[in-house]
């Protein structure tokens, strides 16, 4: 697609590594194409207050196996290594200098199908994977909602060769459009 800048759905959908690959105007057919993914979690928990919950988690990962492998043969360093990440990143200003909360950790689910690979009271380490994958998109908003980016207000995933075809066809978008919204009135 050009270099035009979106925004609303249009937007989120460039925003999460999407592609318009056609835009019809009261709808367009994104394409996601996501490579396989690893990453290895180091969790602990601070009394840091989110929301209702008086202590939270932040997210810290790295997806370097070295840098993992180093974590887990130095189980020493883990702390010290969690400490280094968070004073890197102005988001986890409120963690600074607060103390680990020691207690039971349980695998969270991130998805990626989680493998516990250490755990300490201070905090855990598991891995998550997910596999390559790509599909397409049919999406649209009933009303726009202002500038700000959103996750479209109706979608549908469609194959490979119903995309290629309505790429081919473009007058075949819009009573498709209509069938799937008949077929599918809140996405799918």
């Amino acid at each position: 697609m050009s270099d035009k800048e979106y925004s609303g759905y249009r937007g989120y959908i460039i925003k999460v590594n999407g592609e318009i690959v056609y835009d019809a105007g009261f709808c367009c057919i994104a394409h996601y194409n996501y490579p396989a993914d690893t990453r290895y979690y180091v969790q602990c928990e601070f009394p840091v207050k989110t929301g209702a919950r008086e202590t939270s988690c932040p997210e810290i990962w790295t997806s370097d196996e070295t840098e993992a492998k180093y974590l887990l043969d130095n189980p020493d360093k883990v702390v010290e290594w969690l400490r280094g990440r968070i004073k890197a990143d102005t988001k986890y200003s409120r963690y600074v200098d607060q103390p680990i909360i020691e207690k039971d950790h349980q695998l969270p689910n991130y998805g990626g199908h989680p493998h516990l690979l250490a755990k300490t009271p201070q905090y855990i380490i598991f891995r998550c994977h997910w596999p390559a994958h790509e599909y397409y998109e049919l999406a649209a908003d009933y009303t726009p909602r202002g500038c700000h980016d959103c996750a479209p207000m109706w979608s549908c995933r469609i194959t490979k060769e119903q995309a290629k075809d309505l790429l081919a066809h473009h007058e075949k978008i819009g009573p498709f459009f209509g069938e799937m919204q008949k077929k599918y009135p809140y996405g799918d």
